[in-house]
């Protein structure tokens, strides 16, 4: 990670046994693909997962060998795809059948040998029941 946090910018806390960190500019190293998944997410009482967008890093622009592919669970375990090569700052509605009040969001991350996807936010609007 080469670009220190901020307020505006936060995707999830490390969990460690200090104050919080929150990391930004997430981006492939060494590799020409990965994924990120949150941890599970408790929408609280009454509410549950609707819409989940990705805000890409500044100077990012996917195109057919950089990608960004977006997958939601409401189980922890089995993931659909919402949206593959998703664009820039565009929310995504999960189907109804995969709404929960306890859910997880991953990216997949596609790059090649020369250049990788940047994303700087995860976005998950809830929605009352």
């Amino acid at each position: 990670f080469r670009y220190p946090s901020d307020e505006h910018n936060k995707i999830t806390p490390i969990r460690w046994d200090g104050p919080p960190i929150w990391m930004d500019n997430i981006r492939l190293y060494e590799k020409n693909s990965g994924n990120l998944t949150t941890n599970p997410h408790d929408a609280g009482s009454g509410k549950k997962n609707n819409r989940t967008k990705v805000i890409f890093g500044e100077g990012f622009s996917p195109d057919e060998n950089l990608t960004v592919d977006l997958y939601a669970s409401k189980d922890n375990t089995n993931f659909i795809l919402l949206k593959a090569n998703v664009s820039n700052d565009t929310f995504y509605t999960v189907p109804n059948e995969y709404k929960n009040q306890t859910y997880e969001i991953r990216v997949v991350l596609e790059g090649n040998s020369t250049d990788t996807p940047i994303i700087a936010s995860i976005v998950t609007e809830e929605i009352e029941i």
